[in-house]
Protein backbone atom coordinates (compact mmCIF):
# COMPACT_ATOMS: atom_id res chain seq x y z
CA UNK A 1 0.00 0.00 0.00
CA UNK A 2 2.80 2.45 0.90
CA UNK A 3 4.70 1.93 -2.39
CA UNK A 4 1.46 2.70 -4.29
CA UNK A 5 0.96 5.92 -2.29
CA UNK A 6 4.58 6.96 -2.87
CA UNK A 7 4.39 6.32 -6.60
CA UNK A 8 1.13 8.30 -6.96
CA UNK A 9 2.73 11.20 -5.04
CA UNK A 10 5.73 11.15 -7.39
CA UNK A 11 3.41 11.13 -10.42
CA UNK A 12 1.36 14.01 -8.99
CA UNK A 13 4.52 16.04 -8.30
CA UNK A 14 5.82 15.26 -11.80
CA UNK A 15 2.65 16.82 -13.20
CA UNK A 16 2.21 19.71 -10.75
CA UNK A 17 5.78 21.10 -10.83
CA UNK A 18 5.85 21.73 -14.62
CA UNK A 19 2.25 23.00 -14.46
CA UNK A 20 3.23 25.50 -11.75
CA UNK A 21 6.12 26.65 -13.97
CA UNK A 22 3.78 27.22 -16.91
CA UNK A 23 1.33 29.18 -14.71
CA UNK A 24 4.17 31.34 -13.34
CA UNK A 25 5.44 32.01 -16.90
CA UNK A 26 1.95 33.02 -18.09
CA UNK A 27 1.47 35.36 -15.11
CA UNK A 28 4.83 37.04 -15.81
CA UNK A 29 3.94 37.37 -19.51
CA UNK A 30 0.57 38.93 -18.66
CA UNK A 31 2.23 41.37 -16.25
CA UNK A 32 4.83 42.28 -18.89
CA UNK A 33 2.14 43.18 -21.44
CA UNK A 34 0.20 45.40 -19.08
CA UNK A 35 0.06 49.05 -20.09
CA UNK A 36 -1.45 51.60 -17.74
CA UNK A 37 -2.68 54.74 -19.48
CA UNK A 38 -4.62 57.30 -17.43
CA UNK A 39 -5.88 60.84 -17.85
CA UNK A 40 -6.39 63.06 -14.79
CA UNK A 41 -7.83 66.57 -14.80
CA UNK A 42 -7.36 69.33 -12.22
CA UNK A 43 -11.04 70.38 -12.35
CA UNK A 44 -14.35 69.15 -13.83
CA UNK A 45 -15.56 72.55 -15.14
CA UNK A 46 -14.03 75.58 -16.84
CA UNK A 47 -15.04 79.02 -18.09
CA UNK A 48 -14.27 80.35 -21.55
CA UNK A 49 -10.64 81.46 -21.71
CA UNK A 50 -9.44 79.24 -18.84
CA UNK A 51 -6.86 76.50 -19.30
CA UNK A 52 -7.85 72.84 -18.99
CA UNK A 53 -4.94 71.34 -17.08
CA UNK A 54 -4.12 67.81 -16.10
CA UNK A 55 -1.73 64.90 -16.40
CA UNK A 56 -1.42 61.88 -18.68
CA UNK A 57 0.28 58.96 -16.92
CA UNK A 58 1.79 56.03 -18.78
CA UNK A 59 3.46 52.84 -17.53
CA UNK A 60 4.38 50.13 -20.03
CA UNK A 61 5.22 46.46 -19.64
CA UNK A 62 6.35 46.06 -23.25
CA UNK A 63 7.74 48.35 -25.94
CA UNK A 64 4.96 50.27 -27.70
CA UNK A 65 5.28 51.41 -31.34
CA UNK A 66 3.69 54.79 -30.53
CA UNK A 67 4.38 57.63 -32.93
CA UNK A 68 3.01 60.24 -30.56
CA UNK A 69 0.80 61.19 -27.63
CA UNK A 70 -1.95 63.69 -28.39
CA UNK A 71 -4.32 65.39 -25.94
CA UNK A 72 -7.37 67.15 -27.40
CA UNK A 73 -10.23 69.31 -26.18
CA UNK A 74 -13.26 68.58 -28.37
CA UNK A 75 -16.70 70.21 -28.41
CA UNK A 76 -19.57 68.15 -29.88
CA UNK A 77 -23.03 69.57 -30.56
CA UNK A 78 -25.65 66.81 -30.31
CA UNK A 79 -29.21 67.44 -31.52
CA UNK A 80 -32.06 64.93 -31.29
CA UNK A 81 -35.31 65.62 -33.18
CA UNK A 82 -38.54 63.68 -33.46
CA UNK A 83 -38.77 62.19 -36.93
CA UNK A 84 -41.69 63.41 -39.06
CA UNK A 85 -44.13 60.66 -40.03
CA UNK A 86 -46.59 60.56 -42.85
CA UNK A 87 -49.83 58.60 -42.65
CA UNK A 88 -48.73 56.40 -45.55
CA UNK A 89 -45.81 54.06 -45.18
CA UNK A 90 -45.53 54.52 -41.42
CA UNK A 91 -43.45 51.77 -39.82
CA UNK A 92 -44.02 51.37 -36.09
CA UNK A 93 -40.63 49.65 -35.69
CA UNK A 94 -38.80 52.64 -37.15
CA UNK A 95 -36.87 54.78 -34.68
CA UNK A 96 -38.86 57.90 -33.83
CA UNK A 97 -35.80 60.11 -33.35
CA UNK A 98 -33.04 61.47 -35.57
CA UNK A 99 -29.76 62.33 -33.85
CA UNK A 100 -27.10 64.55 -35.39
CA UNK A 101 -23.62 65.01 -33.92
CA UNK A 102 -21.32 67.77 -35.17
CA UNK A 103 -17.82 68.58 -33.95
CA UNK A 104 -17.85 72.33 -33.29
CA UNK A 105 -14.41 72.82 -31.71
CA UNK A 106 -11.09 70.95 -31.52
CA UNK A 107 -7.75 71.95 -30.04
CA UNK A 108 -4.92 69.37 -29.95
CA UNK A 109 -1.51 69.38 -28.32
CA UNK A 110 1.24 66.80 -28.85
CA UNK A 111 3.08 65.74 -25.69
CA UNK A 112 6.69 64.71 -25.95
CA UNK A 113 7.33 60.99 -25.50
CA UNK A 114 10.04 58.66 -26.80
CA UNK A 115 9.19 56.84 -30.03
CA UNK A 116 8.87 53.91 -29.74
CA UNK A 117 8.00 53.91 -26.06
CA UNK A 118 10.47 51.56 -24.33
CA UNK A 119 9.58 48.61 -22.14
CA UNK A 120 9.05 49.56 -18.48
CA UNK A 121 8.60 53.25 -19.34
CA UNK A 122 6.96 55.30 -16.59
CA UNK A 123 6.01 58.92 -16.95
CA UNK A 124 3.50 61.57 -15.97
CA UNK A 125 3.15 64.27 -18.58
CA UNK A 126 1.40 67.54 -17.69
CA UNK A 127 -0.72 69.29 -20.30
CA UNK A 128 -2.60 72.55 -20.67
CA UNK A 129 -5.31 73.22 -23.29
CA UNK A 130 -7.07 76.57 -23.79
CA UNK A 131 -10.86 76.59 -23.66
CA UNK A 132 -12.43 78.38 -26.62
CA UNK A 133 -13.72 81.92 -26.81
CA UNK A 134 -17.43 81.94 -27.78
CA UNK A 135 -16.71 83.00 -31.37
CA UNK A 136 -14.48 79.92 -31.85
CA UNK A 137 -17.44 77.53 -31.39
CA UNK A 138 -19.63 77.51 -34.51
CA UNK A 139 -22.51 75.36 -35.78
CA UNK A 140 -24.57 75.51 -38.95
CA UNK A 141 -28.31 75.39 -38.39
CA UNK A 142 -30.58 73.15 -40.51
CA UNK A 143 -31.79 76.29 -42.31
CA UNK A 144 -28.21 77.17 -43.33
CA UNK A 145 -27.55 79.86 -40.72
CA UNK A 146 -24.58 80.04 -38.36
CA UNK A 147 -24.65 80.24 -34.57
CA UNK A 148 -21.64 80.91 -32.38
CA UNK A 149 -20.91 80.51 -28.69
CA UNK A 150 -23.79 81.63 -26.48
CA UNK A 151 -26.15 81.73 -29.50
CA UNK A 152 -25.99 77.93 -29.68
CA UNK A 153 -29.21 76.62 -28.22
CA UNK A 154 -29.03 73.77 -25.70
CA UNK A 155 -31.83 72.03 -23.83
CA UNK A 156 -35.39 71.87 -25.22
CA UNK A 157 -35.80 73.09 -28.78
CA UNK A 158 -38.99 73.89 -30.70
CA UNK A 159 -40.53 70.98 -32.61
CA UNK A 160 -39.93 68.16 -30.13
CA UNK A 161 -36.16 68.43 -30.11
CA UNK A 162 -33.34 68.49 -27.56
CA UNK A 163 -29.74 69.70 -27.93
CA UNK A 164 -26.54 69.45 -25.89
CA UNK A 165 -23.04 70.83 -26.28
CA UNK A 166 -20.66 68.24 -24.81
CA UNK A 167 -16.97 68.77 -24.06
CA UNK A 168 -14.40 65.97 -23.92
CA UNK A 169 -10.71 65.80 -23.16
CA UNK A 170 -9.21 62.88 -25.10
CA UNK A 171 -5.69 61.43 -24.72
CA UNK A 172 -4.55 59.15 -27.56
CA UNK A 173 -1.39 57.07 -27.97
CA UNK A 174 -1.03 57.41 -31.74
CA UNK A 175 0.09 54.27 -33.57
CA UNK A 176 -0.94 51.78 -30.86
CA UNK A 177 -3.96 49.67 -29.99
CA UNK A 178 -4.14 51.24 -26.52
CA UNK A 179 -7.68 52.58 -26.00
CA UNK A 180 -7.85 56.40 -25.83
CA UNK A 181 -8.72 57.90 -22.43
CA UNK A 182 -11.69 60.30 -22.40
CA UNK A 183 -13.07 62.61 -19.71
CA UNK A 184 -16.23 64.71 -19.96
CA UNK A 185 -15.94 68.27 -18.68
CA UNK A 186 -18.10 71.38 -18.62
CA UNK A 187 -17.13 74.53 -20.48
CA UNK A 188 -19.19 77.71 -19.97
CA UNK A 189 -19.01 79.86 -23.08
CA UNK A 190 -20.86 82.86 -21.59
Amino acid sequence: MIPLLASSTVIALAILIPLAGVVAFLLRAKKAKTTKFTLDLNAPAYASGEMVEGTVSLATGVELPATGLVVALVGIYDETRRRAHSTTGYDEDEDEWNTTEVEVFRHEEALEIPSPIPKKYKGSLPFSLPTPRPEQVTIRTPSGGIRQGTEIQVGELPGHAFATLNWEVIATLVGTEVEPETRLIEVALG
